[in-house]
Parts: structure tokens; C-alpha cells; sequence
């Protein structure tokens, strides 16, 4: 054995090699440097026939190594059979995995890009819309902002609700049907000055203000006597849309947007039910003129929606017809009132549950849905009265207890109850409440009060409010505007 020092200077490694290794290459194992086996004294021994064992070159192990030395492959192999194939198979290889690795990029950039679009989402900057919404009786007007809301996906604050409001009476019609001209005319003013005012005032570009005349705009040519047939009402509404959109064109250069009643319960549920709720929650409208509602399926991307076609003023008319035969006479005496309450009752259910319940037949998943958002006059009264320090949420909490406890107290007073306000409440909230009852006293008459809370008495029932979570939305007066200045929202995300 003999005694062999690496060459390379920055490696310290020394090694024990047999004599025949003298003047044969080896390669060190610590650094991988190859050089040749030579004496102690630097010289290369006298040239000997070759042996089986120096063959084939070696790898040096350090004498400190308590492992045999291991043999290791030549520095180089003469080619061989099979050597071709053992090319290609490697040239494959290392195609396969160029691929691998352009795949892995793409999906690593994929990854970057979904990335930046939900940081873009999750950063994005409130949005304010202008609104302006026509009734039958009414113009209002609004200003909304829109912002980003983890759970919900977004959420709004009214900046000027019940800033812009105006009476117009577009319910009134001329002789032959037509909408009536002054009606007209009041309508297209209050639009232009409310358009003026959330263009002007409050900064909102013309592009982001909606203008929506409801479904029930045409109500009074429904009605009108001297139209006989459908097509002739079609064709009169037709030419009242014309009309309207021409002249709302001229002043502000935005084409307003006609609903019919499904269109208008979609946006509802669109605006008002939280995202997360959606496919958990029912909207149920108990309006005047009609009481409907529906839910939406995010799977399906479709709504589904019930329609009795009866509201309130629909029902009362049927049960004052009633109310008469037994001597009732339209007066604020109790007595007269009684006749009528008891009249309501009789003829709730042939006139209201039970198309309800024939609605709800269609729809038999509803019953699996958890919540139930409700809006609509006699909604907002009843929770008014028996949750008002809830009015300063988006979502006042209601139970099937505080629906019947106020039904007997209409029918005790055969009036409005009296109001009691909760102490503690912010001035801002106490303002609000106070001029809420002030304006159901004005809007809605005890009349209606005792149908309508028949009805949602009714609604109670039929659709087991006691097994779910009940709520009024306080933004239902606005929810028409607020589904289209949703739909611009969500365009803003693509």
C-alpha cells in the first residue's frame, strides 16, 4: 500500500492505495479531481503489463474513511451495444421534462394572474350610483354607494334617502286611456331636476344614474274602462313608453328602463338578500298592489318566484264587497270597523291563502330555505311598532310572535295602536321613527291596516314563519334601482 495525497491545493483529503494503482488515474473522492497515482518521491513506476484489478480506474477514499471504498464508473466507457438506445431514451427524458417544466410556469403565471384579479376584487374602490325610480304616485330619487364587503361580496350606504321625493300621480288617466298630461308632465320635471341634482350635487357621472319606472307605472290603463281587450291596453302602454322614454331621452340623455312584475321581484332579490343568504333565503313583497316572491339559485342561475295576484288593496275591495251585506258603511266608527275586521277574516282564505298555497305548490323547495326577508307597507309598520330599535339595521328582526301579538292589537283598537318609543335610542334613529309613523298614519288608512295585517298573518302561517329567521329589509322602498345599480357594480368586477 502506499500512501497518496489529493493535488488539489484547496483539498486536504490523503488516501492508502494499492501498489498496482501506481501511474494509474484516479479520481478523488472529496473534491472529484482526477489525477494520476505517483510514489512518495513523484515518480511513476516502470511501465508493467496490466492486471484485471488495474483495469479499471479507481475512486480514493481518505484513510480516515470507515467504509470499504466502493467502485466507481470509468472516466470514460468505450461505446457499447445499446448505447443508442440509451440516447434516445435520455434525450426523451430530458424533453419531458423541458415540458414539465413550461407546464409548471404556466401554471405558476396562471396561479400569478388569479392571484392579482382577487387581490384587484379585494382591493377595489367604493362606487357611487345614482338612482331615480317612478311609481304610480311617486318620483324618487337617490344616491348610493357601493363598496366591497368580505362576506357579502359588496354592500351600500344610502348617501341622501328620502332627499328627493315627489308626488306626480302617474295612476291618473285621460278619458280615451292616455296617461293624463299634467301627470306627465309633473313626472318628467321631478325627473330632470333629480337627475340635475345627483349629477351636479353629488358628483355622479350620467352613465352611473339609473332611471326605472316600475311595474306598476301602467296601472291606471290597465284599469281604464274604455279600453276592452288586451291588445288594445298593450297597445295603449306602448304608446305611453314611447312617449315617456323621448321625453326622459331629452333631458337627460339616458334611456330609462320599463319592468314588468317578474323583472321587478328578480332585482329585488338581486339587491336586498345578502349574497351568502341567497340560496337559503325567500323575498316575500306584501305591497298595495300586489303581494309576491321568490328566491334565486346560484346553481342554476335562475330565479323561481310566487304570484296569488292579489295585494292589498285587491283584497280589502273583496272584503268590503262583503263587509256591506251585513250593513258595513266606510266611517271611523269602531262599530263599522268590527264589521269589516270580521269580514277580512272570512274571506282571507278563499281570496288569499288559498292561492298562496297553490302558488307555493309549484315551488315545494321553498319550504327548505331558512330565512325570509320581507318588505312591503304592513312589514315595515309591524316592525316599527314591535322592533323599532332594529329599524337601524339593513335587516330588522321579526318573529312570528311579534306578527300576531300586533294582528291583536289592530283588531283590540281597531286602529293604530299607540307607539311606544324605546329609551336610549340616537336622535338620528328617534327623528327617523317618529316621521315613519307620522307617514304610515297619512299613507296607509286603518282599512287597509286591518286586510293587510290579515294577510300577513296568513303569510305567517302558510309559509311557518316560527320555524325560520324572519326579517324586514328597510331598504325595500328602494330595492327597484338597487338591483340595476347592483348589475353595474358587478360589471365594474369584470
Amino acid at each position: 500500500m502506499i500512501s497518496v495525497k489529493c493535488p488539489n491545493a484547496d483539498c486536504p483529503a490523503g488516501f492508502q492505495a494499492p501498489d498496482e494503482y501506481l501511474g494509474k488515474s484516479v479520481r478523488c473522492k472529496r473534491c472529484n479531481t482526477k489525477f494520476k497515482v505517483v510514489n512518495t518521491n513523484g515518480l511513476l513506476p516502470k511501465e508493467t503489463p496490466p492486471t484485471a484489478s488495474a483495469a479499471i480506474p479507481a475512486t480514493l477514499y481518505e484513510t480516515t474513511a470507515s467504509f470499504p471504498a466502493q467502485p466507481q464508473p470509468p472516466l470514460a466507457t468505450p461505446p457499447q451495444e445499446g448505447n443508442a438506445d440509451a440516447a434516445r431514451k435520455r434525450l426523451y427524458l430530458y424533453l419531458g421534462l423541458g415540458a414539465a417544466g413550461v407546464f409548471s410556469c404556466m401554471a405558476a403565471a396562471c396561479v400569478v394572474a388569479i392571484g392579482f384579479a382577487w387581490s384587484s376584487w379585494w382591493s377595489r374602490s367604493p362606487e357611487t350610483y345614482g338612482g331615480i325610480e317612478i311609481s304610480s304616485t311617486t318620483v324618487k330619487g337617490s344616491v348610493v354607494k357601493f363598496y366591497y364587503d368580505k362576506e357579502a361580496g359588496f354592500d351600500y350606504d344610502f348617501l341622501s334617502e328620502d332627499k328627493m321625493k315627489a308626488k306626480t300621480d302617474l295612476k291618473n288617466v285621460g278619458p280615451g286611456g292616455d296617461l293624463d298630461p299634467k301627470s306627465m308632465d309633473d313626472t318628467i320635471t321631478a325627473i330632470s331636476t333629480f337627475f340635475n341634482e345627483i349629477r351636479d350635487k353629488h358628483h355622479v357621472p350620467p352613465d352611473k344614474i339609473v332611471i326605472v319606472f316600475a311595474s306598476g307605472v301602467f296601472k291606471g290603463i290597465e284599469k281604464h274602462k274604455a279600453l276592452t281587450t288586451e291588445d288594445q291596453k298593450k297597445q295603449m302602454i306602448q304608446q305611453n313608453k314611447d312617449k315617456l322614454r323621448d321625453r326622459v331621452m331629452a333631458k337627460t340623455k339616458r334611456s330609462p328602463e320599463f319592468v314588468d312584475l317578474t323583472q321587478e321581484l328578480e332585482l329585488q332579490i338581486k339587491s336586498l338578500i345578502p349574497g351568502k343568504e341567497m340560496d337559503r333565503a325567500l323575498l316575500v313583497d306584501l305591497g298595495n298592489s300586489n303581494c309576491r316572491g321568490g328566491g334565486y339559485y346560484t346553481e342554476l342561475k335562475t330565479h323561481k318566484i310566487f304570484n296569488p295576484k292579489i295585494g292589498v288593496e285587491a283584497f280589502l275591495e273583496k272584503a268590503v264587497k262583503h263587509a256591506k251585506n251585513r250593513g258595513y258603511k266606510n266611517s271611523n266608527r269602531p262599530e263599522h270597523r268590527k264589521i269589516l275586521a270580521a269580514a277580512v277574516a272570512e274571506t282571507v282564505g278563499v281570496n288569499f291563502s288559498d292561492p298562496l298555497a297553490d302558488e307555493l305548490k309549484k315551488t315545494p323547495d321553498f319550504s327548505g330555505r331558512k330565512r325570509i326577508e320581507l318588505i312591503g307597507g304592513i312589514p315595515w309598520v309591524t316592525a316599527t311598532y314591535k322592533n323599532p330599535s332594529g329599524r337601524s339595521l339593513k335587516h330588522t328582526k321579526l318573529s312570528k310572535q311579534q306578527i300576531d301579538d300586533f294582528y291583536q292589537e289592530v283588531r283590540r283598537d281597531l286602529d293604530y295602536p299607540p307607539f311606544s318609543m324605546p329609551k336610549g335610542l340616537d336622535d338620528q334613529l328617534t327623528q327617523r321613527l317618529n316621521k315613519d309613523v307620522d307617514s304610515m298614519e297619512k299613507n296607509i288608512s286603518v282599512e287597509s291596516l286591518i286586510a293587510g295585517t290579515e294577510m300577513l298573518k296568513a303569510l305567517s302561517e302558510e309559509l311557518t314563519f316560527h320555524k325560520r329567521e324572519v326579517y324586514f329589509n328597510n331598504n325595500g322602498l328602494n330595492a327597484l334601482v338597487l338591483g340595476f345599480m347592483t348589475k353595474l357594480w358587478e360589471k365594474g368586477n369584470k
